[in-house]
């Protein structure tokens, strides 16, 4: 919930810069995914309950943080650095 809530705006913002023209066509994408993410996150959780029990959920979510810090670390898109 909490990275739903606090990530959207950014993410909105960052492809329809980094889109451009197509940026209609983009959102209309980043809906599509965002949905799918969703409901796999909710797939996924319940096969890892149901293979290994809720202790296997921390470590799952350590993985999935440290994979999504090093997408957005190694990020050149959506809020470059701007230099005056």
């Amino acid at each position: 919930g909490l990275r739903l809530r606090q990530g959207a705006d950014p993410a909105q913002t960052a492809l329809a810069e980094t889109a451009g023209s197509g940026a209609d066509v983009a959102q209309a994408i980043l809906v599509t995914v965002w949905n799918l993410a969703i409901a796999l996150g909710g797939i996924m959780g319940g096969l890892l309950l149901a293979g290994f029990g809720s202790n296997s959920l921390p470590f799952t979510m350590c993985f999935l943080v440290m994979f999504s810090l090093l997408i957005a670390w190694r990020s050149k898109h959506g809020f470059p650095l701007k230099t005056n």
